[in-house]
């Protein structure tokens, strides 16, 4: 399913849930976190990792309830129970690990020392004949939505709504919707400070028939503060799909779900919920990947209108007229026509024989900092990522694997065009990666992007959705305010210097300058190197909670994907101390991406041992200034003369390449035209595997 690949990533040896960065929205607000679910038996285990990306340590503090909301008690259990998370690190445990062997069903609070911890638990039996997991619940609210509910017993379609308050709720209605959206039922159920109701819709609705649709859980008789919580499960044959409940007020206009799988064996279900009172239109398109699909067009829009309080649920083969044996992958989007309020829904990921399911919520919201909670590579398991970049710039996506100790294993940089699609096992972006059970995946990405991960086991007994947790960083001029809760993307002047700040990494509310200096403006860093980028970052000296994401433009272009070691330099010593970071060259290869875990002046070298003429160079440029059509001839050696054998590359937006048109070649001269989107910065020559030396053009186009 990635890649052309089935899908299948991996998680488990450790059945877990971890700690990311929320949304900005939702940080104050996360010193607590629920797990709807909690057992400890074969034929139902749950696994829980906590992550703490913070430079410092936090405690968790993990309460255990039955049913009723007793705290469980009993011979061989310890709650509550305290966990130490030492800075970056991941725990990822059992339930009977953390609680003891004695631990019984019930459910989870998760009390926190620091906002900026997360987590994702999975279920599982002991067989691994089904396994899927979600993200703790960070935010209750009093109106939920379980997108799907059906009385069908061969689904085993299981609702669990939980008060996590310390009041007790008199009502609690609870209303069926067909997804023609026809109420179909409705009922009232107390609910006491702590406990749950749990259990098939027809344990509710007793008298129930046939049934397929959605239900909403509302606190009528409204609490102080917003205090449910919700999960569901289903089951085809083996595998299980979960599901946490929707936050009704969480409803998306347009959406995104960066991965589908369809034909080869493989199905994609794809489930809208438009509650309200109004009908609503709406254009769903489907991007397949064509590296190895010619025969589809590059996308294919349908129209589907969803009556009031309806509910859209159709196979995407059936409603994209998909065919043949050969797998076909790629992304799927809804926008809404008009003035809908917007959906909330899943797409579900199987296959005919039942043995493989899991579901992804939609996506409304792209990141430019994200983070997923597990890494299993080995040992039958193995871990896929796609990413979706809906914007019309080019975006730089870094991508840092982390084992459990927060140690990086692998870095890898990519870059995706306007609406591209990227999907690839893990071991495939990073090598390094093959093998690692346990830790995080880390990703930044110059612009907002869509993101999800699957694992599963390659014997294709099961698959599991890691879910994505994120921020997005707006960019902001360097030398202005950043908040601490919200963090930025800090540019500098020439938008060549770029540092990503996420929420909670500043203590205080600081203002941030960052700055491009010339190498030449250094000393060298020792005998047989030279420098081939540096900035400053301000305040220097500022200590950070949160590593943060450095963009060191490079002087002349490097190979792409080199690792380089972050030098700090220190003024008053004139001297280079060699950082725990390593920075990684860009694909466009006019820049590094680095991590840094204070403000203060970083480096990147490179050995002397470099020929002293390379075999491709750039002497001069004529003009050195110009704009969008202006010709500029290239004078310099080792250029081809065949025209289509040279690359010449302007710079663009985020560090990257525009080509530009090679009018005429020879060897010792290059005449091409200034391409659009083309910025003030090097331009570099490509012949074959060979690099040039860089020169600055200047572009005076009156719109840059």
């Amino acid at each position: 399913m990635l890649k052309s690949k089935p899908i299948s990533s991996a998680l488990i040896p450790i059945v877990c849930i971890v700690l990311a960065i929320l949304p900005a929205t939702a940080r104050a607000q996360a010193s607590r976190l629920y797990m709807p679910v909690l057992s400890a038996s074969d034929s139902l285990d749950v696994g829980l990792a906590l992550s703490n990306p913070v430079l410092e340590s936090a405690s968790a503090t993990l309460i255990a309830r039955d049913y009723s909301g007793t705290l469980i008690q009993g011979p061989g259990i310890t709650n509550p129970k305290t966990l130490l998370l030492p800075p970056q690190s991941q725990i990822a445990l059992l339930a009977s690990e953390i609680f003891g062997a004695g631990i019984s069903t019930g459910w989870v609070e998760v009390q926190l020392s620091s906002p900026d911890v997360q987590g994702f638990f999975l279920l599982f039996d002991s067989r691994i004949s089904f396994m899927d997991g979600a993200a703790l619940s960070s935010v209750p609210t009093n109106r939920l939505i379980f997108p799907k509910v059906t009385s069908n017993p061969s689904t085993a379609n299981w609702l669990t709504l939980i008060n996590t308050g310390d009041q007790a709720i008199n009502r609690v209605a609870i209303s069926l919707f067909e997804n023609s959206g026809r109420l179909v039922a409705q009922g009232y159920f107390p609910l006491q400070p702590r406990a749950v109701l749990s259990g098939r819709i027809t344990d509710l609705f007793v008298n129930l028939g046939p049934f397929d649709g959605y239900a909403v859980a509302e606190a009528t008789a409204l609490p102080v503060r917003k205090v449910l919580v919700g999960l569901e499960t289903y089951q085809y044959r083996s595998d299980i799909a979960v599901l946490n409940a929707a936050n009704e007020s969480v409803k998306f206009r347009t959406g995104y779900f960066p991965h589908l799988t369809s034909q080869g064996g493989y199905s994609s279900t794809l489930a809208l919920v438009n509650f309200g009172n109004e009908s609503q239109t709406l254009r769903i398109t489907a991007v397949p990947d064509l590296d190895n699909q010619s025969n589809l067009p590059s996308s294919m829009t349908v129209e589907r209108s969803i009556p009031p309080n309806g509910r859209l649920e159709e196979r995407l083969d059936q409603m994209f007229g998909l065919s043949g044996d050969r797998l076909i992958t790629g992304y799927v989007q809804y926008e809404t026509v008009g003035n809908g309020n917007g959906l909330t829904g899943y797409l579900e990921f199987s296959t005919p024989d039942g043995l493989l399911l899991s579901a992804v919520s939609v996506e409304g919201e792209s990141y430019s900092d994200l983070s997923f909670s597990h890494v299993a590579e080995g040992s039958g398991f193995y871990t896929g990522v796609a990413f979706l970049n809906a914007n019309k710039d080019y975006t730089v996506v870094t991508v840092d694997t982390l084992d459990h100790n927060g140690h990086r294993v692998a870095s890898t940089a990519l870059s995706l065009a306007p609406g591209e699609r990227r999907a690839r096992l893990l071991r495939e972006l990073s090598p390094a990666a093959a093998g690692q059970l346990g830790g995080t995946v880390h990703i930044t990405a110059s612009n907002p992007i869509f993101a999800l991960q699957l694992f599963g086991t390659e014997s294709l007994t099961v698959l599991s959705n890691i879910s994505v947790r994120g921020s997005l960083l707006q960019p902001q001029a360097s030398s202005r305010g950043v908040s601490s809760q919200v963090g930025a993307s800090v540019l500098s002047a020439d938008g060549s210097a770029l540092v990503a700040i996420p929420p909670g990494a500043l203590a205080v509310d600081t203002t941030v300058e960052i700055k491009p200096v010339m190498p030449s403006d250094l000393p060298k860093p020792s005998p047989d190197e030279h420098l081939a980028g540096a900035v400053d970052i301000l305040p220097a000296g500022t200590s950070l909670r949160i590593p943060v994401r450095i963009t060191i433009p490079l002087g002349s272009p490097l190979s792409p994907g080199s690792e380089l070691p972050l030098l700090i330099f220190q003024p008053l010593l004139n001297r280079y101390d060699r950082s725990e970071f390593v920075g990684v060259v860009t694909p466009s290869g006019r820049s590094v991406s680095a991590e840094g875990s204070r403000f203060t002046s970083f480096a990147v070298a490179v050995p002397d041992a470099q020929p002293a003429d390379p075999a491709v160079k750039i002497l001069s440029l004529a003009p050195t200034t110009g704009g969008t059509g202006t010709t500029v001839v290239l004078f310099g050696s080792g250029f081809s003369p065949n025209p289509t054998a040279n690359t010449v590359a302007f710079e663009g937006k985020n560090n990257t390449n525009v080509a530009a048109t090679v009018v005429s070649a020879a060897e010792t001269s290059l005449a091409v035209t200034v391409p659009p989107g083309s910025l003030t910065g090097t331009v570099f020559v490509q012949v074959g595997q060979v690099i040039s030396n860089g020169l600055r053009f200047t572009v005076v186009d009156p719109f840059e």
